[in-house]
């Protein structure tokens, strides 16, 4: 197998692994992403002050990524990378900064929670909506949260950095050339337009029932239209 590139969330489950001529790489790419994203290593965290540092980490990395978005060029966030669609489960186009209206309520209520969670409360199990025959600890549940947040990050700056890429490849506009208005001096992209991007990557992105439920997170996690549950993993 040559010039592969492998994508897989759950590479880094407890008990998976993926060897090459013998040797599992998993801990190497591990490290190297937490190298690349500050924090990221935190999301496993088992007590309430770390679970609210590892919080605070996340919503400090997506504030810094969604400046990098303000100053692209109009439309960045709704450009499609790799074909890449919405969501079938939405039924709705919203713009971003409903978007982030919406998720910014959602960041609070973790927020909030994580504010006033007790290492009791942390161990505590609840029964799995989806699966009743299994248990969840509050625990278990926030990891996922933290563990989703920081793999749709990972997806929204590969997927910035191919925008980028794309508009640098790209040949000057006539009237750049000719010293036109600001907005326009700069390189375009060709990369189509669709609903997808940084934006799919915020509008589909949102923690499975199971695990908000679980966790005692308010039921209005999950009832928002423009960030409904999705089985998108990008």
């Amino acid at each position: 197998m040559a010039g592969a590139d492998i994508d897989a969330p759950w590479l880094f489950d407890s008990e998976s692994f993926l060897r090459v001529h013998g040797v599992d790489v998993v801990p190497l790419v591990e490290a190297e992403l937490n190298h690349r994203f500050p924090g990221r290593a935190d999301r496993r965290a088992g007590d309430p002050d770390g679970l609210c540092a590892a919080w605070a980490s996340l919503e400090h990395t997506w504030a810094a990524t969604l400046e990098r978005v303000a100053a692209m060029p109009a439309g960045t966030v709704e450009v499609s990378v790799g074909g890449d669609e919405m969501s079938i489960f939405t039924t709705v186009t919203p713009s971003c900064a409903e978007v982030l209206e919406v998720r910014a309520g959602r960041l609070a209520m973790v927020r909030d929670f994580l504010a006033t969670v007790t290492s009791l409360e942390l161990a505590a199990t609840r029964r799995n909506p989806w699966d009743p025959e299994h248990q969840e600890t509050t625990l278990s549940c926030l990891h996922v949260i933290l563990a989703e947040e920081w793999e749709h990050h990972r997806y929204a700056v590969r997927d910035l950095g191919a925008i980028e890429a794309e508009s640098d490849a790209e040949p000057v506009s006539d009237e750049c050339q000719a010293g036109g208005p600001a907005s326009t001096r700069r390189r375009t992209s060709r990369i189509p337009s669709a609903p997808a991007g940084t934006l799919h990557q915020l509008s589909t992105h949102q923690v499975p029932p199971a695990c908000s439920q679980s966790a005692g997170l308010p039921s209005s996690w999950t009832n928002s239209p423009l960030l409904s549950p999705s089985t998108t993993t990008s």
